[in-house]
């Protein structure tokens, strides 16, 4: 009996390991793809020099990128 117990003690324990390790590894995936998303370029060419934040950026006047044109719309809209 103690080695039947023994036995589904260590099966547990290799599926808290393997849920662990997906865990994580989706995890991992879910970082690359969420920090190689910072530079993307458009059709143009253009890639995000400011790393998404247009509010400085000493390229925005000339940047077709699509958070460029949105922050230059709003900026449109909020001169009277």
């Amino acid at each position: 009996m103690g080695e039947r117990h023994d036995q589904l003690d260590s099966r547990r324990e290799w599926l808290r390991k393997a849920g662990r390790w997906a865990a994580g590894g989706a995890l991992a995936v879910l970082g690359v793809l969420a920090g190689g998303r910072g530079g993307e370029a458009t059709a143009k060419g253009q890639a995000c020099i400011g790393r998404g934040v247009c509010r400085g950026c000493g390229a925005r006047e000339e940047c077709e990128l699509p958070a460029a044109l949105s922050a230059k719309q709003a900026r449109g809209r909020e001169r009277p």
